[in-house]
């Protein structure tokens, strides 16, 4: 058994000091004296009765629909320990754990089958402890968890607010009883008090929910993965601490009903894991039919070893709306959870967070492998690196006007992805986690993220557009073992975007029409979509992303309708629960953070942090999501919150604030600088600080680090800090973007190779680092620079309005002593005022945008230019060519006046050549010579803005001699 924290302690001590109030209710009210003449409950939602069989009947006075709800419950009991444990659970398609028990008995179990995991199930997330284990008469069955026993009530009363009803104890190893009362607000409440007279272990669930035949019900909800009309294959239990929002649901007629946990059940701290949970839920009853259950304890859990007169009570919710699927889960979560806009900065100004990533992204200790040319991946495959788009550096470089990210992160990672043939990369041969390859057999770019680098260079690199149209021909392996067709809609849109051609649009409307039919429209009923990669979430739920980007494109209702109504459906995958106390609590105790055990097992050391009170909100991991359907019995939440600015676009489109609310609770207030991945182990504020990633590997030890979301990341806050302002300013400060597709989660959109406009005038993003200091930390800001003006919108993150001052940093700019401003006040023209030395005095109301002009400033980009004011020379020529020899590749890639080369670099490896050897001549000039002698075999030429290259390889082989390839010519 695990060990009790005091805070469940706690908890346990106030729920059996009110089971002792309840029953000294019970016995002072007397038998007859306190029953009430009424025969109903009501409140303005609902009216109770019991009718002759002591049956609960609910009307929905809303819809004058009645349910019938009996008081009926099952006892699970045995004497030794079940061993209760999550174990593979074996569903074809996808890797998921569930939880399991020593079975009862050899006859009528339906045992697990042993599984082997395979070389992509290792790393951070994939616990060895589950996946190793053995399964040997173990079951995941829970009504084969333990000795059964149903309860019926033999008898029912009404006292006071309540309907109490009694069950038969005589012969019976416990006392029960249950109640069921009404607030004034909310819904049904069905408690219960247990009383053991035998030690043993126990667990109690409710099993008199409505069932329904597969056939008459619309959809199921069971976390994690039973969503849409995905029905369970045998009677699995979620934990507690894998519930997004603690019950289950199903949808038949027009009504969606549910069984919940009240959230006094289910306390905010510790952190919920699968050692705290003090109840699991189910949706598969034990005759196959589709019923909301919950359990409390759950056997074998905290809790269910009980002692001889050690009381155990619970309360649920009996959930009712008569709403369809979604939008009964939405109000769930909002009514009787409490979800809403509940975070701010707090001591986390978003752009001192940017200012900070980035400068973490260049720093030695964000682990980019120069020789290699990507982020170090040792974390989770020795030896590797992965990299999986140019596009997040590239952003960055134009907008914070940084030439290095460009020289030494984005260049770099365009030729990574052009030549390798996945993401993942590793030049050991016997590395087999996670499937790497060693092969430079690219393009490992996806299509989307081609036709972006072609629309950035101004149509200048056609090699970009050549590759696109080529993948989109064929398939592609480019993370793990996922094969990818290329001709998708989705990559139809983006060649529509790179080439303006009519026809790939219509493809795409096309194949979207027939996605929204087959896929949005009509719930999934299995996991065998071959389309969908069922391990990250957005491989479970229809592409919202894509849909949304379609709409973005044509501006047909059909695709914002589908894309809000997916996105919503993603939302059954974000935290809703526990409720959010409004209490400070204690972290990183005794001057220790949290020791994730993932990286204990692989000699990281302990932690040091200071013990603080904090606030519980900054805490919660309401807003985000687990990582995926393999790893969320360990992973809480993860930082990596891409989600976020697509729901907020949505929700601003479709007027759905709960969208935006998911989409800030995403982002806002949750760290100073990239704090890695996931919250995990226990409640603590260490990621949050700005100095956390600056340390050694090794000294890393509350949560992992994966390298290459680093820049990905980035373009989070920017995708945000973008989308904040739109939203606020109701669309009138807007700026275009390109796709960044990646893979998994790591999808945003790309801004600052367009101008945009703020009000009407044209503007381009400009934010260097540490542009402005602010007095607020609440108050974020997005700048951008128009002909001599500068424009920087404030948006105040806060419920409080912000009196703030803003000082302009002395060198980036060149300002005067006084500069005249406009100011616009929630999009309303303010007048004007003056900036005096660099500083200036604002205000913004709460939740509001302000926005200012400095006109008659000088600002002098120092590299942004060069991409932006990049011309094509319209020529037609050799950008791009295949050679035999060595399986090499050539092209020409120009995204601006000194930002052009020639990338060449060759398929075979060390097995043929020992070192290669490249002699070329730029516009029939002198000749020039480069060599490589270790592989991976490539060369970058710097060429002139007009440059004609002429070249041949030589390779040397093991044996010494020589193989020589043809001339080649490269330009226009």
């Amino acid at each position: 058994m695990c060990l009790v924290d005091s805070n469940i302690k706690l908890h346990f001590f106030m729920r059996n000091y009110q089971i002792l109030l309840f029953a000294i209710f019970i016995m002072t009210m007397g038998s007859n004296s306190s029953c009430s003449t009424e025969k109903y409950l009501r409140n303005e939602k609902f009216k109770i009765t019991v009718d002759g069989q002591n049956n609960i009947i609910i009307e929905d006075r809303r819809s004058s629909v009645h349910f019938e709800f009996a008081p009926i419950f099952i006892v699970f009991s045995r004497d030794d320990d079940p061993e209760m444990a999550h174990r593979p659970a074996n569903i074809p398609q996808l890797p998921y754990n569930v939880i399991t028990w020593r079975a009862i008995s050899d006859q009528g179990n339906e045992y697990l089958q042993q599984k082997e995991k395979d070389e992509s199930q290792q790393g951070d997330g994939f616990d060895s402890r589950i996946l190793d284990a053995r399964v040997s008469k173990r079951t995941a069955n829970l009504f084969q968890a333990g000795e059964s026993m149903e309860l019926v009530p033999v008898r029912v009363e009404r006292r006071d607010s309540a309907f109490v009803f009694h069950y038969d104890d005589e012969g019976k190893p416990f006392s029960f009883s249950s109640w069921l009362s009404i607030p004034d607000i909310g819904y049904p409440k069905l408690s219960f008090e247990f009383v053991p007279n035998k030690d043993a272990f126990y667990s109690i669930g409710y099993i008199g929910a409505p069932t329904y035949e597969l056939p008459d019900v619309r959809e199921i909800w069971q976390p994690m993965i039973w969503q849409e009309k995905r029905f369970p294959d045998q009677s699995y239990m979620t934990l507690a601490y894998r519930c997004p929002l603690p019950g289950t649901l199903v949808y038949s007629g027009d009504h969606t009903l549910g069984i919940v946990a009240d959230p006094t059940e289910y306390p905010f701290d510790p952190l919920p894991l699968a050692g705290n949970s003090r109840f699991g839920v189910a949706v598969r009853n034990e005759s196959g039919q589709a019923q909301p259950m919950l359990f409390a304890p759950v056997i074998g859990g905290i809790g269910s070893a009980m002692k001889t007169g050690q009381g155990f009570d619970f309360c649920m919710q009996l959930y009712i709306e008569p709403l369809e699927m979604l939008n009964a889960y939405k109000k769930l979560a909002t009514d009787m959870y409490e979800f809403s806009d509940y975070r701010s900065n707090g001591p986390h100004q978003l752009n001192r967070s940017l200012d900070n990533m980035v400068d973490y992204g260049m720093s030695h200790w964000s682990y980019f492998v120069d020789s290699l040319k990507g982020c170090a991946y040792s974390t989770d495959v020795p030896g590797a690196v992965k990299n999986v788009s140019s596009l997040n550096p590239l952003e960055m470089a134009l907008i914070a006007d940084e030439r290095d990210i460009y020289e030494k992160r984005a260049y770099p990672i365009i030729e990574y992805l052009l030549s390798r043939e996945k993401f993942l990369f590793s030049l050991d041969k016997k590395q087999k986690i996670q499937n790497p390859s060693r092969k430079l057999n690219g393009p490992a770019a996806p299509v989307s993220e081609l036709t972006a680098l072609y629309n950035i260079s101004r149509g200048t690199s056609e090699a970009f557009l050549n590759l696109a149209e080529s993948e989109y021909q064929g398939f592609r392996t480019r993370n793990l073992n996922k094969k990818e067709a290329g001709d998708t809609w989705r990559n139809a849109l983006a060649l529509y975007r790179a080439t303006r051609d009519g026809s790939f649009l219509d493809r795409a409307v096309d194949g979207a029409q027939e996605y929204i039919r087959d896929r949005v429209n009509k719930p999934s009923g299995d996991f065998n979509d071959q389309n969908a990669a069922f391990f990250f979430w957005n491989g479970y739920t229809p592409d919202y992303i894509g849909l949304f980007q379609l709409y973005e494109a044509t501006g047909s209702l059909e695709f914002l309708d589908a894309a809000h109504r997916s996105a919503l459906r993603y939302t059954q995958l974000v935290w809703f629960s526990p409720v959010i106390p409004e209490q400070e609590i204690l972290v990183n105790k005794g001057g220790v953070a949290p020791h994730y055990w993932y990286l204990k097992s692989k000699g990281h050391v302990p932690m040091k942090a200071q013990e603080e009170m904090v606030p519980a909100w900054r805490l919660s991991a309401i807003g985000l999501t687990s990582e995926s359907s393999g790893t969320c019995n360990g992973h809480r939440g993860i930082l990596m919150a891409n989600h976020g600015p697509w729901m907020y676009r949505i929700g601003y489109h479709t007027g759905d604030k709960f969208l935006m609310n998911v989409a800030r609770s995403a982002v806002i207030g949750r760290y100073s600088n990239f704090p890695g991945y996931h919250i995990n182990t226990a409640r603590t504020t260490i990621y949050e600080k700005a100095d956390y990633p600056l340390r050694p590997f090794k000294e890393l030890s509350v949560n992992s680090f994966h390298f290459n979301h680093i820049w990905p990341h980035m373009s989070i806050l920017m995708d945000h800090l973008v989308t904040d302002v739109y939203v606020k300013s109701g669309s009138a400060i807007d700026f275009p973007s390109e796709f960044i597709e990646g893979y998994a989660y790591l999808q945003s959109k790309f801004y600052g190779h367009k101008p945009g406009n703020v009000y009407g005038e044209k503007a381009w993003l400009w934010m260097p680092g540490k542009l402005l200091e602010l007095s607020s930390n609440e108050i974020n800001y997005l700048s951008s620079r128009g002909e001599n003006t500068l424009f920087i919108a404030f948006t105040n993150q806060s419920r409080k309005t912000q009196k703030f001052t803003f000082e302009l940093n002395k060198d980036l700019t060149d300002f005067l002593p006084e500069h005249k401003v406009r100011i616009w006040m929630n999009n309303k023209k303010s007048g004007l005022d003056l900036l005096s030395n660099g500083s200036m005095n604002l205000e913004v109301i709460p939740q509001g945008i302000t926005v200012v002009s400095i006109e008659d400033l000088i600002i002098k980009p120092v590299f942004q230019h060069i991409i932006i004011e990049n011309e094509s020379n319209n020529s037609k020529g050799r950008h791009y060519q295949s050679l035999e020899f060595g399986t090499a590749r050539a092209m020409i890639l120009d995204l601006g006046h000194g930002l052009k080369s020639a990338y060449i670099y060759l398929g075979q490896d060390d097995k043929i050549f020992n070192k290669v050897i490249i002699n070329y001549s730029v516009d029939g000039g002198s000749s020039f010579k480069m060599e490589d002698s270790q592989y991976p075999f490539e060369f970058t030429i710097p060429l002139d803005k007009v440059s004609v290259l002429e070249f041949f390889i030589k390779g040397i082989k093991p044996n010494g001699s020589q193989e020589l390839s043809k001339k080649v010519v490269l330009g226009p």
